[in-house]
């Protein structure tokens, strides 16, 4: 039982993270950063703000040009995370 109880522990704190660049641009390196992120239950039912665009990453970081783009998704058992991180000036 008590290897069982452990097992569904580790399932539960397992993920998985990815992050990959979207757009660089060539505005100098920028010292701001905003992002937008949206969680989804299961997968399929979102939690919260569903915009997660560079518009709005940009708008939370205070970012007038933008510098890079970057899409980071973290996977969990039950919840996964979708962000859009934007830098620049």
């Amino acid at each position: 039982m008590k290897l069982i109880s452990s097992l569904l522990f580790v399932m539960l704190l397992a993920s998985c993270s990815v992050t990959k660049p979207v757009s660089v641009s060539a505005n100098s390196v920028g010292r701001k950063s905003g992002k937008a992120c949206v969680s989804h239950l299961f997968g399929l039912f979102p939690l919260g703000d569903k915009d997660i665009t560079v518009a709005k990453a940009a708008k939370n970081g205070g970012i007038s040009k933008v510098n890079s783009v970057d899409f980071s998704y973290t996977n969990y058992l039950v919840i996964s995370n979708s962000c859009t991180l934007v830098n620049g000036n």
